[in-house]
């Protein structure tokens, strides 16, 4: 049975008297080119929007959960264009998604130590889709893409790197670099990898120690292997370290300890519980090394990154420092005080992403919570961000000093939450 006699019973009389065999062909092509776009995005608005899986009813699920199933409507676009360039970023601001400026190398790559790589993209013919591999396909695409032909000379610059092991929210590490500061606290191991393993810029975390004076440097590495001597138990057996550590069973989130699974469901219900944002790391006890790192939701929010993006600056070591340089190396000199300690609050004053002005700043309340093993070598770590007010942060400042800016009034900084706020950005900057 030819194509018009398969469609002819669908017709009336009136219209298929009418229309020729290559008109109801034509017909029938443009149906099938409208139905395939409408499958590629098929993703309802709100979910496009917020980057979230969609379902093929209307109202999906996941707007009749939030209540507005009013807003569920299809979204499709009646003519794709290619996006034009619009900026002169190098390349490793433009896959940053950072500002960038017009020399060469940039500030920003400068800062980094990164001049080598700061080169301009080579942008083809902006109308031709990017070439990608074989078989693999955008985390955020509704529908999985047809494979293309791959990039025979793809620049180094231009393959983003990846967590291994990368899920909806894990990333898992293996052997990395980047222990150029452990190089200059020889004799030191657990508190420094501690620290280096985090994940913050390896550059400014250098800097940061490279820019003091060789006399407090010295002192820093004398207090860093006491601190060390003091804390660490010992493969003989001498329990020098506190009393106070044990395991995490007794305490609120020993149900987040355990990299399962069901980590990512019990962290998103602490973070939506207690409003928080949630970090755990969980280390390796023979080389103090991470092992894996969990974000939630809601430290995507905070970070204003997205959550592969944010997995992947950990991975990299690339985590920018969110206060300001004096506050942080303040932060890492209490925190190898209280190293042994299973829970650590204090406030800090933290940039803002959302902020209207160029570098705004909020409060925040980090709670880190600490897991040991029987050695007292730490197992997991747990970090909870909290935003606070500034009524809050200046009540904590005059009744608990001691937790509010390490070492602040040490330094005779006196200064009320409406006077750091105004101060952050010239802070920032110093």
């Amino acid at each position: 049975m030819s194509l018009f006699g398969s469609m002819s019973q669908f017709l009336p009389q009136d219209i298929e008297s009418q229309l020729s065999p290559s008109d109801v062909k034509q017909n029938s092509s443009n149906q099938k080119l409208n139905r395939s776009a409408f499958c590629v995005l098929r993703a309802c608005g709100n979910c496009r929007r917020l980057k979230t899986k969609c379902d093929n009813t209307r109202p999906c699920s996941r707007c009749l959960a939030r209540g507005i199933a009013s807003t569920c409507t299809d979204w499709a676009k009646d003519k794709p264009e290619s996006r034009k360039q619009v900026s002169k970023a190098c390349e490793p601001c433009r896959r940053l998604k950072e500002r960038c400026d017009d020399e060469r190398p940039c500030k920003r790559c400068c800062k980094r130590g990164r001049t080598h790589l700061c080169v301009d993209s080579s942008h083809e013919d902006t109308s031709q889709p990017k070439d990608s591999p074989v078989n693999q396909q955008s985390p955020m695409s509704p529908v999985p893409s047809p494979p293309t032909e791959i990039n025979k000379s793809v620049s180094p610059i231009e393959q983003v790197d990846r967590p291994l092991a990368f899920k909806a929210n894990t990333a898992s590490f293996g052997i990395e670099c980047g222990q150029a500061l452990e190089g200059i606290f020889t004799g030191s191991t657990a508190l420094v990898k501690r620290f280096n393993e985090f994940g913050f810029n390896s550059s400014q975390n250098l800097k940061m120690f490279l820019t003091m004076p060789p006399k407090l440097q010295d002192m820093l590495k004398e207090g860093v292997r006491f601190l060390e001597n003091m804390f660490v138990l010992k493969d003989d057996g001498i329990s020098t370290a506190r009393h106070n550590i044990h395991l995490l069973e007794n305490d609120n989130a020993s149900n987040l300890s355990n990299c399962e699974d069901s980590e990512i469901s019990a962290l998103e219900n602490f973070s939506s519980l207690h409003g928080s944002a949630c970090v755990r790391i969980r280390y390796d006890p023979e080389e103090s090394r991470r092992k894996d790192v969990c974000v939630t939701n809601s430290m995507t929010k905070l970070t204003g990154l997205h959550k592969e993006e944010l997995l992947t600056r950990f991975a990299a070591k690339d985590i920018p420092f969110y206060m300001t340089e004096l506050d942080q190396f303040c932060k890492t000199i209490e925190g190898a005080f209280h190293a042994n300690d299973v829970l650590l609050e204090r406030y800090y004053r933290v940039k803002d992403i959302w902020s209207e002005k160029p570098k705004g700043c909020i409060f925040c309340k980090l709670s880190q919570c600490r897991q040991f093993d029987g050695r007292g070598r730490v197992l997991n770590q747990l970090y909870y961000f909290n935003p606070v007010s500034p009524e809050e942060f200046d009540r904590v400042q005059r009744e608990n000093p001691e937790m509010c800016r390490p070492f602040a009034r040490e330094m005779g900084d006196f200064r009320t939450s409406n006077e750091l706020m105004n101060d952050f950005q010239v802070d920032m900057e110093s």
